[in-house]
């Protein structure tokens, strides 16, 4: 080519515009037009599709052109032509299903959501509170509930559209357990066994109370407790914010004791009664004396009176705890009464005949040397009579058709009067002070 010559080339170039527009339920898109060129032989050009915001509770679907999709926000797209493109949004589809367990004091949600965008926020409350911010949670425990009551549980989900939607359902605390009793006997007494609920030592807390005692807590479903006299238990069951307690009242053991009368001894077959437990009585009078039976004075003023020849016994009120037997014994022709008293507590005894006479003499341990004073007063329908008695004093009642034998000590000391005939009609004890 000479020099100073040039050759000169023609260039084709075409602009190309896309036009976007913004489709229903759409917050934004982010432009409205695009225009690339296109330079000499080329046939297209490219350009990148803007984004798009859609309205809450919608997800992107893409542009399109006319029915058909030609990509997503970002993506590259060749034109050729001019051109309009429509940005299209759908509905974020969203479920949410729940579960739950109980116990007496909590209740525990489990949540199953899902949406076509993703859960970004789950919120939980009960009985209309305040949400709970659950985060990205799927559980969630309510505590410190009563027991046996029911609750409104709702979950709330979120979508990263900001769609929501939520889920309610009645649930009901299950009630705790109360601890039951069961009773058995032995020589020495009884056995109480409580039987409790499942989950003692682990979610529950178990104890139990004897009388007064140290609380005893227990790790298992039963728990025996002795009883060697009348007593009481109570068991109790706590989920460590409800409790329940029952309680067993024990009855029927008597401690017996052998009443210590001038005249003889007795001995008992045991020293305890179990409910009917049937006792026997072994008489070994004094030298001159017979026995004459005996009466069992419970220490709630409860009396059980049995003949000479039966020397057999039960204690049918429950509630009797102690029992002392007292035997009487029969010296010649007198039938003795006891009594034992101190100036601190007198024991006054009284028995009543109707249309007995005869003569009353009274026994003691020692003469009036020592400074006591021994009264016997006999009540009637005249009036009343005291007779300060000494060793061998006799009172005479010929001449009373009803009357009442009233003896004391003013100073200590034992007595024993009786009337000179035999009866059954024994005595009637009260303590005085």
């Amino acid at each position: 080519m000479p020099v100073g010559t040039s050759t000169l080339y023609a260039i084709y170039k075409k602009e190309i515009k896309v036009t976007y527009n913004k489709g229903s339920n759409i917050e934004s898109i982010g432009k409205n037009s695009d225009i690339c060129t296109i330079y000499n032989r080329e046939t297209e050009c490219e350009i990148t599709l803007p984004t798009i915001t859609p309205n809450k509770g919608y997800i992107i679907d893409g542009w399109y052109s006319g029915s058909s999709k030609v990509g997503n926000p970002n993506n590259k797209y060749t034109v050729s032509s001019n051109t309009t493109l429509t940005s299209k949004v759908k509905v974020d589809n969203i479920s949410l299903s729940i579960s739950t367990t109980s116990t007496t004091n909590s209740i525990t949600v489990v949540s199953n959501a899902q949406a076509d965008s993703g859960i970004t926020k789950y919120e939980y409350r009960i009985n209309g509170g305040n949400w709970i911010d659950g985060n990205t949670s799927t559980t969630h425990n309510f505590t410190n509930l009563n027991q046996g009551t029911s609750y409104t549980v709702e979950v709330r989900v979120t979508s990263k559209s900001g769609k929501t939607t939520t889920e309610t359902k009645e649930v009901k605390t299950t009630s705790l357990v109360a601890p039951t009793f069961s009773e058995s006997a032995n020589n020495e007494g009884k056995t109480v066994t409580i039987t409790y609920p499942s989950g003692c030592g682990s979610t529950l807390t178990c104890t139990y109370q004897k009388d007064s005692e140290t609380v005893v807590e227990v790790n298992s479903t039963k728990a025996n407790v002795s009883f060697t006299m009348n007593g009481s238990v109570i068991a109790t069951v706590t989920d460590g914010t409800n409790s329940v307690n029952n309680s067993y009242n024990v009855t029927g053991i008597t401690k017996l004791q052998a009443g210590d009368i001038k005249g003889g001894s007795i001995s008992l077959s045991k020293e305890v009664a179990i409910d009917d437990e049937v006792i026997s009585i072994t008489d070994t009078p004094d030298s001159t004396f017979k026995y004459q039976g005996s009466t069992i004075i419970c220490q709630n003023g409860t009396k059980y009176k049995i003949g000479a020849s039966t020397k057999t016994f039960s204690i049918a009120d429950k509630n009797c705890a102690s029992a002392i037997v007292y035997p009487s014994w029969k010296c010649n022709d007198y039938n003795l009464f006891y009594l034992n008293s101190t100036p601190a507590s007198i024991p006054w005894e009284f028995t009543k005949y109707d249309g007995l006479k005869g003569t009353f003499l009274d026994y003691t341990t020692s003469a009036d040397s020592g400074g006591n004073k021994y009264y016997a007063n006999i009540q009637h329908t005249q009036g009343a009579s005291r007779n300060q008695i000494s060793t061998s004093r006799t009172i005479n009642v010929d001449n009373y058709k009803s009357y009442q034998i009233m003896a004391w000590c003013t100073n200590g000391g034992v007595m024993f009067i009786g009337p000179t005939k035999t009866k059954n009609d024994w005595l009637k004890i009260y303590q005085h002070r």
